[in-house]
């Protein structure tokens, strides 16, 4: 027997359970600090990744537009089968979502926004290269 008439088996669980005890109770803390801060970090970067994809199909939006306006200028037949293309450049740049969304597949509306930029650039001989952030030539 212990101290005060308790059995030294009791000690020892009490000792065994508080570690069991403080080790949930630090399980606990740490899930949910760490929830709060993922959170907070997958907030930030969706942010910088939806600002990045916003920028780029700006750019491809305003090109095609400003395209399309000078082709329809020009008034040339051989200018038609461009026309089409920017045409369906913006069309693909418009179906995409400015929401995220489960049934839509953003990846391959991207990737078609961007072969079809890279059909229009090659049509217009001009190069398709962007690079780093600034999105300009």
């Amino acid at each position: 027997m212990g101290e005060g008439g308790e059995d030294i088996n009791d000690v020892f669980d009490a000792i065994t359970f508080s570690e069991e005890a403080l080790i949930e109770v630090g399980f606990k803390e740490g899930f949910q600090k760490g929830s709060i801060e993922g959170r907070r970090e997958g907030f930030l970067l969706g942010l910088q990744k939806g600002g990045e994809t916003g920028q780029e199909l700006g750019f491809y939006q305003g090109f095609a537009e400003e395209w399309i306006r000078e082709l329809q200028e020009r008034k040339e037949k051989k200018n038609e089968k461009t026309l089409v293309q920017l045409e369906k450049l913006v069309y693909l740049i418009n179906q995409v979502p400015d929401h995220n969304t489960k049934e839509v597949d953003l990846a391959e509306q991207l990737r078609q926004v961007r072969g079809r930029f890279k059909t229009v650039c090659s049509m217009l001989r001009v190069g398709s290269e962007v690079t780093g952030t600034d999105i300009s030539w």
